[in-house]
């Protein structure tokens, strides 16, 4: 079977074909080399390349029921009911692509409402990687609206989740979390699970352009998804009533580098960045070339220097309102190569900037150690000092220990040590013994709740004390 010189594999089931004739039909009569079309099969699909010659076109995949897509900034998977993965589009282009989903609730023909419609727009050369189920696509369920995820239609289709504060008082507040860079076309959010106790609407926004995302910024240089996000985070603030102040933007390494961006530009009261990178390009030259080049045409030394003004070129007229609080490891590079250059042009554009560095973090492990340093710097709300006091820990019951035995790991700055104290509402509880100054144990007592008060001090003992006390570990259920 062939759809006009294009060869169609030969699938064991029905729907895998028609799977197949849907991701494949709008290539109708776009398989002839004299118009710059050519197809190549392989076992997985097919790779279609189009040279345009700056010619712009269109194409359009109609999707009926009961099928569903999941549609990114450049790529899509199709559905089956029971939402397995069925086929997927890929795109790879030379210059700025869109693509964009339209669901049935958007379409007026009665008709075309049992359908929806992904189109491409381009007018640069290209290749359409047609795949079956076996695909790249890492299906998150974005497109199931019981999930909550939604699709905001500006000049860049963005894909999003706004939740609810947990009471009316924090209806006044908005976090903007932004993610760091995931898998090949496995696009996900961060930090959703240290937030969820953060009294404030809390909106998380994927980064789903290109192969591996755009550092929110631009596609061949083209910064419409960067106007887009500018566009999208002002105008929910405006629907949810909550002052540019009110806001506070946060990520680690890309969604650092987003964070502080994007909060800069629209004046946001706040950022809490994790190790990142100030110099995007120079990171992307040797970390992720292709990441580079699809955020900035090329991976040469001009678009090294061309994304490495992302931050300082993000300056607004609201920017020196921001204040930007960031953590990084005293092991990771990132603090020599992108943090204290960082620091150097906060202090020159007079912007309110602090640097949290602690030992014994490298930047593989900054997700670890800024997941509960975020949730409860943003729970400690209008309080400085306990802010300033804060330094990053991990409390929890041990997996797998013999009775109710809870752990604490503190992450020091370097120059202090540390001590805690186990509480419950009956009192203190005594350590256990442990290998190392910055880990520490205890067993608690069966249906008590625990927490720990953890003291900062000077290792040469000059200057005072800083303490605070960890989040409240409920009873364990055994």
């Amino acid at each position: 079977m062939r759809v006009r010189g294009i060869a169609q594999a030969t699938f064991g089931a029905l729907g895998e074909m028609a799977a197949r004739r849907i991701l494949t039909r709008p290539l109708t009569g776009r398989s002839n080399p004299d118009d710059g079309w050519s197809a190549n099969q392989t076992d997985a699909g097919y790779t279609v390349r189009a040279t345009t010659e700056g010619r712009s076109f269109s194409l359009s995949w109609t999707i009926p029921k009961p099928y569903d897509v999941e549609v990114h900034g450049h790529s899509f998977v199709l559905l089956d009911r029971k939402r397995a993965h069925l086929g997927e589009i890929r795109i790879e282009a030379d210059g700025p692509a869109t693509l964009a989903g339209d669901r049935p609730g958007n379409r007026s023909s009665r008709v075309l409402r049992q359908q929806q419609r992904v189109t491409l727009t381009a007018c640069t050369d290209l290749r359409l990687h047609v795949q079956n189920k076996e695909g790249l696509l890492v299906p998150r369920g974005v497109s199931s609206p019981a999930a909550g995820w939604a699709v905001w239609q500006g000049e860049r289709h963005l894909t999003y989740l706004l939740e609810e504060p947990v009471s009316g008082a924090g209806r006044s507040k908005l976090c903007v979390a932004f993610s760091a860079i995931g898998a090949p076309y496995d696009f996900t959010y961060n930090y959703r699970s240290s937030l969820k106790n953060v009294d404030a609407y809390r909106l998380y926004i994927l980064d789903n352009f290109g192969s591996q995302g755009s550092y929110y910024f631009a596609d061949h240089r083209d910064r419409t998804i960067f106007n887009a996000v500018q566009e999208f985070i002002a105008e929910t603030a405006r629907q949810l009533g909550v002052d540019r102040m009110d806001i506070t933007m946060l990520g680690t390494s890309k969604g650092g580098t987003a964070a502080i961006a994007h909060g800069l530009r629209l004046g946001a009261g706040r950022v809490v960045a994790g190790a990142p990178q100030y110099l995007p390009g120079s990171y992307l030259k040797g970390a992720a070339p292709h990441i580079l080049s699809f955020i900035a045409g090329a991976d040469d030394q001009e678009s090294v220097a061309w994304l490495d003004r992302l931050i300082p070129e993000s300056l607004g007229e609201s920017s020196r309102d921001t204040s930007v609080s960031i953590l990084v490891g005293e092991n990771d590079s990132h603090l020599k190569i992108h943090v204290r250059p960082f620091m150097e042009f906060a202090e020159r554009e007079n912007l309110d900037a602090t640097v949290l560095v602690v030992k014994d973090l490298t930047h593989q492990d900054i997700g670890r150690a800024f997941s509960p340093y975020v949730g409860d710097v943003l729970r400690s709300g209008d309080d400085p000092a306990r802010r300033r006091s804060l330094i990053p820990y991990q409390f929890e019951w041990r997996n797998g220990a013999a009775g109710n035995e809870v752990q604490l790991k503190v992450w020091v700055p370097p120059g202090e040590v540390v001590s805690a104290v186990f509480k419950t509402e009956q009192g203190a509880l005594p350590l256990m013994s442990s290998h190392t100054p910055t880990y520490f144990r205890t067993e608690v007592p069966d249906g008590q709740s625990v927490w720990a008060t953890v003291t900062r001090r000077a290792s040469d003992g000059s200057g005072g004390l800083r303490t605070f006390d960890t989040r409240i570990l409920a009873p364990r259920d055994n």
